[in-house]
């Protein structure tokens, strides 16, 4: 695979706190061994864990277009059902009201997405 600055960064990161650790397990440091795993560990924990959260919420968009087509769907039956002739405009208006509606939960998936696959490389590589 590609082997680039960030990995190599992680991996002198790795290494060092292997030393570290590896120094105080020897002279029975444990509560430093365990700080300098946490250490290692937490930073990229936390920024995949924002990320997480935030595309969990943001994937939550899609919620809305779903109720409001529902209900502009059930809108539109019901004054087909009034007024027959004016079918042909009520469904136009529906499908465009639709369209526009489902763009957010796009949006909402499209962030989610980003969130997920490319934001915690772009976090992680500014450690």
């Amino acid at each position: 695979g590609v082997y680039g600055e960030a990995e190599a960064e992680l991996d002198y990161a790795l290494n060092y706190a292997i030393k570290e650790i590896t120094k105080d397990f020897d002279v029975f440091g444990f509560n430093t061994v365990v700080a300098r795993i946490m250490e290692l560990v937490n930073a990229k924990a936390m920024i995949m864990s924002g990320c997480a959260i935030g595309a969990g919420l943001s994937l939550i968009a899609g919620i809305g277009p779903g109720i409001g087509e529902g209900y502009a769907v059930g809108k539109a039956c019901e004054a087909i059902g009034r007024q027959p002739e004016s079918k042909g405009a009520v469904t136009s208006t529906m499908i465009m009201g639709c369209a526009i509606a489902e763009t957010t939960g796009i949006y909402g998936f499209v962030m989610g997405l980003l969130l997920m696959l490319l934001a915690p490389n772009l976090f992680i590589n500014k450690l």
